[in-house]
């Protein structure tokens, strides 16, 4: 877990995720690794705790 965010579990409907590929022109798999990487660089859990680390930034 990165700088003692807590761990945030949720449940998604998975109708209703968003996919950024489409819009930056990657594939799936692109945006896949693209996040992998930053999940291993920030040792965090998941995509809300990279979200809320780019906040902690911008302040």
């Amino acid at each position: 877990m990165a700088s003692g965010i807590p761990s945030q579990t949720s449940s998604v409907d998975p109708a209703r995720t968003h996919s950024p590929a489409p819009e930056l022109h990657m594939s799936v798999a692109t945006v896949k690794a693209h996040v992998s990487r930053l999940l291993a660089e920030l040792e965090a859990d998941n995509r809300v705790q990279i979200a809320l680390l780019v906040q902690e930034a911008k302040r």
